[in-house]
């Protein structure tokens, strides 16, 4: 009795394998009109990035010896090969969790309007760690992701790496070259 029900039930299986199989591609992914298929693009560029003016300092603090910056903002200039990245009009924020020598995990945030279509903006988000490179002399390696939007844009996308140098642990002013690229669908 025990047999014939294993027989029973692998032939039930089979029977559903064969009833479910079909020479029919049924991924949710099949494209339904071959017209519709967009060429994504993408786009290199290269800019140097500097602080213009100090908007807030942010708060400073120093718990258990480490440095906290936070909600520091300052204004953003952007020199670009790019049109769309190239601004006199942009706005950074800073996080840093910093050890005693100022070197530790940073984020925040980046906005601006690019020079030459000002009816467009890039917002994002940056990221990186800070390492102390010499004797009076800080590293930030970062990556950021942003969107601009507006005009006739459908969300091209930013993506960038920076390495920032500066010569002091919460600096006002730094020099960053990025490398990076736009991308969006045609």
């Amino acid at each position: 009795m025990k047999t014939l029900k294993c027989v029973f039930v692998l032939l039930a299986f089979v029977g559903l394998l064969l009833v479910g199989c079909s020479n029919e591609q049924q991924s949710p992914v099949t494209p339904t009109d071959q017209n519709t298929l967009e060429k994504l693009v993408r786009v290199d560029f290269t800019a140097v990035t500097y602080p213009t003016f100090h908007i807030y300092p942010g708060e400073l603090t120093f718990p258990g010896g480490k440095m906290h910056l936070r909600n520091r903002i300052d204004s953003l200039h952007i020199e670009s090969t790019n049109g769309f990245i190239n601004s006199t009009k942009g706005i950074i924020t800073y996080n840093v969790n910093g050890n005693a020598l100022g070197e530790g995990p940073a984020w925040g945030t980046i906005t601006f309007i690019p020079d030459a279509n000002p009816e467009l903006e890039m917002s994002g988000t940056w990221n990186g760690q800070i390492t102390m490179t010499g004797a009076s002399e800080w590293t930030l390696i970062a990556q950021l992701i942003g969107h601009i939007r507006g005009g006739t844009t459908n969300g091209i996308q930013v993506f960038w790496d920076i390495v920032v140098t500066y010569n002091e642990p919460t600096a006002y002013f730094w020099l960053g070259n990025a490398t990076g690229y736009i991308q969006y669908n045609e």
